[in-house]
């Protein structure tokens, strides 16, 4: 994009929609093919997150949600049960987190700040602490209030304070978790497809976010 040689058409994320938008990089979709109407009438009204100002900017060709995943045979030998809260995911972490020295042999949990570990902060922690991390345009941020810097020192903890984690461990959370090196994961729902091919014989389950204030397993596309 930045050498002008952009694409027609592309898949994006909808959380870069804003982004993409103050960028100038997408344009509307045009009304009179794509009438809003017809568009808010057709999906579910999550659908509006894809709308800045009084223009939509793309439409959903996937839905995912964002879960827990869980290794049964590690969390089974360190005798815990998966977490339903923030606390127990803390606990739960320390039970199942190995170290030879100081080098991991079994993170308890995966820390992913530049992938999922970013949308479990935005779309999970923060709404699970009692806070929409941003405004219904889309337009304004609230990630700096203190139900946010809350949520994520919560997860900044998990690397910093309680040391039962490494960023990029195994490269990354979804390898780390695949390979049967990491007790906890969180990631979105097409990862069960994912897993099916490369890891087919790893024992996990599958338990939504813990929660905290409230629930809040947040849905994206």
């Amino acid at each position: 994009m930045q050498a002008g040689e952009g694409p027609d058409v592309l898949n994006v994320y909808y959380g870069w929609i804003p982004a993409y938008v103050q960028q100038q990089f997408l344009i509307p979709l045009p009304e009179e093919i794509f009438p809003a109407a017809t568009i808010e009438s057709d999906y579910f009204p999550m659908v509006t997150a894809a709308k800045v100002g009084d223009s939509y900017y793309a439409l959903p060709t996937a839905v995912r949600t964002l879960a827990l995943f869980y290794n049964k045979d590690l969390l089974g030998a360190a005798g815990v049960q998966p977490p339903t809260n923030w606390d127990e995911t803390v606990a739960v972490a320390k039970a199942t987190a190995r170290k030879t020295g100081d080098t991991f042999d079994v993170v308890g949990i995966t820390w992913d700040i530049g992938g999922q570990g970013h949308n479990w902060w935005r779309e999970g922690l923060i709404r699970q602490n009692g806070l929409v991390p941003y405004s219904e345009d889309n337009r304004k941020l609230f990630w700096s209030n203190p139900e946010g810097v809350e949520a994520f020192n919560y997860l900044v903890a998990f690397l910093t304070e309680h040391g039962v984690t490494q960023a990029g461990f195994q490269t990354d959370g979804p390898t780390a978790f695949a390979s049967g090196k990491a007790a906890l994961h969180v990631d979105g729902s097409y990862r069960v497809g994912s897993l099916a091919l490369d890891a087919p014989d790893l024992n996990y389950g599958i338990v939504p976010l813990p929660a905290r204030k409230t629930q809040a397993s947040f849905a994206s596309f």
